[in-house]
C-alpha cells in the first residue's frame, strides 16, 4: 500500500532551538515526533528553510503556487494568501475538532479573514502559525481530482490539529511555562520562580490575549515598519519619522 505524503516547512531556528531546549520549538518537535510515529501509514517530509530568509521564501512558494501542505503562517499574509486561494479554509475544520471547547479562540483573530479561519495557532504570545495547503499535494500524493469528502482528507488536518492540541499546550506548560492555542487547566508551576509564576499568569490566566502587531498588518506595511524600527534602534530616524512611513504604508495599502 503505497504511503500518503504530507510535507511539513520548518525554520532553522526551529530545529536548532529544539536541540537547545527553546520551550516553543522543544514541545513542537516532540508532538511533532509523537504524530509521526502514530501515523506509520504516512510518510512525512520535512523541509527546513534558513529562519532568517523564511518570510522571503515562504513569499516565493506561494507566488509559485508550491507551498507545502502544513507549514508557519503570518497573520500579515492570511488577508491576501487566502483571496488568492492559496490557504485552506478551515473554519468548519476547526468547530469540529475534539479539542474545540478548550481552544482560546480569540488566538484565532490575525487568521481570520471575512469571518473565515485559515490556521491554527500554535505557541501563542506572537509566534508564527501553522496553516495548510492542499494543492500540490493531492498531484504528488498521485490523486486526480480533490478529494469529495472530508474522510479522505486526513493527514494534513490531523497532524496540524494535534500539534496544536492539548499535547503541545501541556508540554510548553508544564516544561517552560509557556501558553499554546488549547488551554491548559491546573499547571503545576511549583518548579519554577516567582517571577516566572506571576508572568504566566499574567500572560495566559489574567490578561485578554492579543498576538504581536505584525499579525495584524499585510507584508507592505510590515516590510516598511520593519524597516523603520531597526533605524530608530539605530539612531538614523526618529520616532516621529517611523510613525509617519507607517501610516504612509497603512494608507497606500488597504
Amino acid at each position: 500500500m503505497k504511503k500518503r505524503l504530507v510535507s511539513i516547512l520548518l525554520s532553522t531556528a526551529m530545529v536548532a532551538a529544539a536541540l537547545s531546549g527553546c520551550g516553543g520549538s522543544d514541545g513542537f518537535r516532540t508532538v511533532l515526533a509523537e504524530w509521526n510515529e502514530a501515523h506509520p501509514d504516512i510518510e512525512l517530509v520535512e523541509n527546513v528553510l534558513a529562519n532568517a530568509e523564511y518570510k522571503t521564501q515562504i513569499a516565493t512558494l506561494a507566488a509559485a503556487g508550491d507551498l507545502p501542505d502544513v507549514f508557519l503562517l503570518q497573520g500579515m499574509n492570511t488577508i491576501d494568501w487566502a483571496k488568492q486561494g492559496l490557504i485552506l479554509d478551515l473554519t468548519e475544520t476547526i468547530k469540529a475538532s475534539p479539542y474545540y471547547a478548550d481552544y482560546n479562540t480569540a488566538y484565532f483573530t490575525p487568521f481570520t479573514a471575512d469571518d473565515k479561519v485559515y490556521g491554527y495557532p500554535c505557541l501563542t504570545g506572537g509566534t508564527c502559525t501553522v496553516v495548510i495547503y492542499d494543492k500540490q499535494m493531492w498531484k504528488d500524493a498521485g490523486y486526480d481530482s480533490f478529494p469529495s469528502t472530508w474522510a479522505e482528507v486526513e493527514a494534513a488536518i490531523d497532524l496540524a490539529e494535534y500539534i496544536t492540541g492539548p499535547a503541545f499546550s501541556s508540554f510548553v506548560a508544564q516544561n517552560y511555562a509557556l501558553g499554546g492555542l488549547t488551554k491548559v487547566a491546573d499547571v503545576d508551576l511549583s518548579g519554577f520562580d516567582q517571577i516566572t509564576q506571576d508572568f504566566y499568569n499574567w500572560s495566559y490566566v489574567d490578561t485578554t490575549t492579543c498576538e504581536i502587531y505584525d499579525s495584524y498588518i499585510n507584508s507592505a506595511v510590515w516590510d516598511v515598519l520593519n524597516t523603520d524600527l531597526q533605524d530608530l534602534m539605530n539612531g538614523d530616524k526618529t520616532p516621529e519619522e517611523v510613525a509617519a512611513n507607517a501610516q504612509a504604508a497603512y494608507v497606500a495599502n488597504y
